[in-house]
């Protein structure tokens, strides 16, 4: 008699919890016009300036990048890095 209670119970919290997960996730969430208005122009990259990269193409300087196993300039393309020939 105690395992059918104990059955019933646990049967009764899984029903429970599955109709409550039902009714959390079919709200939905609705959100403001500024909110949207936000988004939509967070979104959009007309806004965003040109980016101009400018490195040199003399095979050493901006751009260029030297490293223990290679210790001549090879091109790596991120301006930060700088390498000078020896």
């Amino acid at each position: 008699m105690n395992k059918k209670v104990l059955l019933g119970v646990a049967a009764f919290a899984i029903a429970a919890v599955s109709v409550f997960n039902v009714n959390f996730n079919s709200q939905s969430n609705n959100l403001s016009n500024v909110s949207l208005a936000n988004v939509e122009q967070l979104a959009m990259a007309e806004d965003l300036p040109e980016v101009v990269i400018s490195c040199n193409s003399n095979g050493f300087g901006t751009c260029y990048l030297s490293t223990d196993y290679y210790p001549y300039c090879t091109f790596s393309g991120y301006m930060s890095d700088f390498c000078y020939p020896w």
